[in-house]
């Protein structure tokens, strides 16, 4: 970046700090009073939107605390509000809130293939309010973090599920979450354009964020969802790093497979003729570390808990001589927690927490111990009413008095690698629909998926095609796949007593043989040899591009 750009980065950096600055002083004084920062919070949500369907069904006009808020609205899930999701993809104005959404916001899980979340202009300023009081902290922390451009992928680049709405499915740029007000300023500091998010296959995808990421010598920050997102582009270095040094050299863009138009031209645009660049790439080579090939990176940002604890180690390592730093529970319907002063403590300014005991008692932030561990449902302006958000928690110190948290795992039958959150619910719809044999079962063995299956098993590669096209119903499964994060569904053969053995494993581990259910899907273990099963060498022949079967096929 010359100078003139590092000026702008600042000014822009700048500008983003004094909006965000209130958000961070606010948020440093709430950690001193949470509950009295969560009672506000309520206060809010249930002011603006007593008129809303759900408002006038809970009578929010006439709560007053936190305590009649619990004893007047029961806790839920998805599935409960489902229908008042379909009515708001319907057109039919103040359902869940008073204001109008202005987006339903696709994600995996739960017993349908995807959830869509509602995301009104309050909920927007609510995230913009937590993440802005974190960036102040980390550059706080990391000096020099605002004085160039940075690489910010806030949502996963998949598009939409195919749903009838009235309203707008999905966002069309990361930003967007951030709202009106700081959208503009985080577009400015992005080294990729708003319609690279778009970009199909996967391959052009991965190859234009890596020529961009590689054309800044001056990046300085890298914020991403999973960590093995940033780890398999770093692997992809190469087997294209030939071209994509010519491409730094030239100003070009030559990915392995053709981009749209538009996104050619946006990607194009940010590019510039770089001789000296590319020559300090070539020195350094393709397997140079994050620190080496970006020597003023400041932070790398990526989730370092529970499933995502292995491959945050590994990211750790790859960046060399960079800082990593776990995010906090930041997810699609709420900014739980932010990483902040070393820890990660609730948003409490944004967001209503309640812990879930293992007696099914509703805590608040106040109540919880050290060490602790609980379910969370959360309350948001977006029009979720003390929601199960499906995360267990640990509590793992405090920042004032404020509880910091870490994620422990997923809480309601769900399996979840990389962000593909697969439930035991729509998986058993998948295999009951699929599987017509004595024992099937999804499951996770070296950190990846499996179909085990019993006998008898007329044709394991149509099951496997089958059900491999099912499940990629869940448009965050898909995405992983084609990205490379999960490998293609393979089919292991188990013999006759493959249930029996499932049974005998589960009795083991502590469970009466009267409380062990069947099931569909399961966790890492060791299944191939629980069950007595053996790979069945199959591929499937779904539509061109999709990766599947127990060996990976190019796209066509």
């Amino acid at each position: 970046m010359s100078s003139a750009g590092k000026i702008a980065a600042r000014l822009l950096y700048a500008a983003w700090s004094v909006a965000s600055r209130p958000h961070h002083l606010r948020f440093v004084r709430s950690l001193r009073s949470p509950a009295e920062a969560q009672e506000r919070l309520l206060r809010r949500i249930l002011r603006e939107n007593a008129t809303c369907s759900a408002g006038r069904r809970y009578d929010f006009a006439s709560i007053n605390s936190i305590d009649a808020f619990r004893s007047r609205v029961p806790l839920v899930t998805y599935d409960d509000i489902a229908s008042d999701v379909d009515a708001i993809r319907a057109g039919q104005p103040a359902v869940l809130t008073s204001a109008t959404p202005s987006r339903l916001v696709p994600t995996g899980g739960t017993t349908r293939a995807s959830k869509l979340v509602p995301f009104t202009a309050a909920l927007s300023r609510d995230f913009s309010r937590a993440v802005g009081a974190w960036l102040i902290d980390l550059a706080a922390s990391h000096p020099g973090l605002t004085s160039g451009p940075a690489y910010w992928s806030v949502s996963p680049a998949m598009p939409p599920p195919d749903i009838p709405s009235v309203v707008p499915v999905g966002f069309d740029a990361d930003a967007a979450y951030l709202g009106r007000a700081l959208a503009p300023l985080v577009r400015r500091t992005l080294v990729a354009p708003d319609e690279l998010a778009r970009a199909r296959p996967i391959d052009a995808f991965q190859y234009a964020t890596l020529r961009l990421l590689l054309g800044y010598r001056s990046l300085r920050f890298i914020s991403v969802w999973h960590p093995s997102f940033l780890s398999i582009l770093l692997d992809h270095r190469a087997g294209w790093w030939g071209r994509l040094v010519a491409d730094v050299r030239d100003g070009t863009v030559t990915p392995p497979s053709t981009l749209p138009d538009d996104v050619q031209r946006a990607v194009v645009a940010r590019c510039r003729p770089a001789a000296h660049r590319a020559s300090d790439l070539e020195r350094a080579g393709p397997e140079a570390s994050v620190s080496e090939v970006w020597p003023e990176v400041r932070v790398v940002s990526a989730w370092g808990d529970a499933a995502a604890e292995a491959p945050f180690a590994s990211l750790t390592r790859a960046c060399g001589s960079v800082p990593t730093q776990p995010k906090g529970l930041l997810a699609t319907e709420a900014c739980v927690t932010i990483p902040f002063r070393g820890a990660h403590p609730c948003a409490v300014d944004s967001t209503v927490v309640e812990f879930i005991d293992n007696d099914g008692q509703a805590l608040g932030v106040e109540d919880v111990r050290d060490g602790g561990e609980y379910d969370v449902a959360i309350t948001t302006a977006g029009g979720l009413y003390r929601y199960r958000l499906g995360d267990r928690v640990r509590v793992d110190g405090h920042v004032g008095a404020t509880p910091s948290l870490r994620l422990v795992g997923r809480s309601d039958q769900v399996v979840d690698l990389v962000g593909e959150k697969l439930s035991a619910a729509f998986v058993t719809g998948v295999l009951t629909r699929h599987a017509a044999t004595d024992f099937a079962l999804l499951a996770v063995e070296d950190g990846q998926y499996a179909l085990y299956v019993g006998a008898p098993c007329a044709d394991p590669s149509a099951l496997l095609r089958a059900v491999d096209v099912d499940l990629r119903r869940n448009p965050a499964f898909a995405y992983a796949q084609d990205l490379g994060q999960l490998a293609p569904l393979r089919v292991v053969g188990c013999g006759p007593d493959a249930a029996a053995r499932y049974i005998e494993h589960r009795h083991t581990e502590g469970q009466s043989l009267g409380d062990v259910k069947p099931a569909s899907l399961a966790g890492e273990g060791r299944w191939t040899a629980i069950l007595g099963g053996s790979p069945i060498d199959c591929t499937t022949t779904t539509p061109a591009g999709v990766r599947s079967g127990n060996h990976e096929r190019e796209a066509t």
